[in-house]
Parts: structure tokens; C-alpha cells; sequence
């Protein structure tokens, strides 16, 4: 999965089908075939992959904070996420096109931002807050991030200037 992954952040969805991934672990395709018989499946699986990975990165981030700084430690992850190197952005921006022309990949990419949702606001409900702060919001917050990210992947870091994540992090 971790190939294939790198393989639809490097190429996009045009670069994964089970050949690329065989070439890229060096295994004859048939077995790639044999544990996903449709690019469907191998597109489902990564979208698994990378609902672990961003759990992984997440709780990485919380390690080593209190409840108190947990929306501050997404803020960091996110904006970790937006450098042009990240591959987050890349798979995750495949995977969004790729969900709208099929609605098992949308619900399963659904479930994905529902937990990421359901984390920021658990995140936000520990947290030290002002009230009536815009990004108090977890779905505004998330669509900012997650525009912030996809401008950072077309335009580069210029796009995403240390000001940008503060003024997001004053709006918590």
C-alpha cells in the first residue's frame, strides 16, 4: 500500500493501476491482481491506507501535547500537509476526483473526512478557545486547511506563508 500510495502522489490517478505498483515492489502484476482485481480495489485500499497514515501522522502530533493544544497540533499536522513535498495533498486531491464518478470510493473517502472532522472537533472541544472565533467551526476549519493545501500543491509555499497558518490559528 505504501507504494501505492507514493505512486498516486508522484503520478496522480492516471499512474496507479496494478502494473506500476508490481514495477515498484518488484513482484510479477498477477499479484497485485490477485489481492486487488479491479483498480477499484486497489483505489479503495488506498484510501484505507491513507485514513491510517493520516491516524498515524495525527496521533504522532498529539504525542506530546495536552488537550488544551491538541487544535494547535492539527494546525501544525495541516500545515505540515500543505508543503509542496507532502504527498498528502497529492493522494488525497486523486482521491477526491476519483470519488466523484464513483460512489463506493465516495463513501468510503466520506468516512475518511468524517474522522478527520470528528478529531479536529474533539481536538477543539479541549481546547482553550475564544468563542465566536470563525475557525471554531471544524468544517470551516478543515475546508480552509484543505483549500490551503490544495493552493499549496498548484502554486508551491508561496502560497501557504507562515502568516496564513498564525491568522488561522488567531481564528481558533
Amino acid at each position: 500500500m505504501a507504494a501505492a500510495y507514493e505512486i498516486l502522489g508522484r503520478e496522480g490517478l492516471e499512474g496507479l493501476h496494478a502494473r506500476a505498483v508490481a514495477t515498484e515492489i518488484n513482484v510479477n502484476h498477477a499479484t497485485v491482481h490477485y489481492y486487488f482485481p479491479s483498480r477499484k480495489d486497489l483505489v479503495l485500499a488506498v484510501i484505507g491506507y491513507a485514513r491510517s497514515r493520516f491516524a498515524q501522522d495525527r496521533a504522532q502530533a498529539h504525542a506530546t501535547t495536552t488537550a488544551a493544544n491538541a487544535a494547535e497540533a492539527d494546525l501544525a499536522l495541516f500545515e505540515a500537509y500543505t508543503r509542496p513535498a507532502s504527498r498528502f495533498f497529492r493522494v488525497w486531491t486523486s482521491l477526491f476526483v476519483a470519488a466523484q464518478a464513483d460512489p463506493d470510493l465516495k463513501v468510503a473517502l466520506v468516512e475518511f473526512t468524517q474522522d478527520w472532522l470528528e478529531g479536529f472537533s474533539e481536538a477543539l472541544a479541549g481546547a482553550t478557545v475564544t468563542p465566536g472565533k470563525p475557525f471554531r467551526d471544524p468544517l470551516l476549519f478543515m475546508a480552509t486547511m484543505l483549500g490551503t493545501g490544495l493552493l499549496a500543491q498548484l502554486l508551491g509555499e508561496a502560497a501557504t506563508p507562515p502568516a496564513l497558518f498564525d491568522a488561522v490559528y488567531e481564528g481558533l
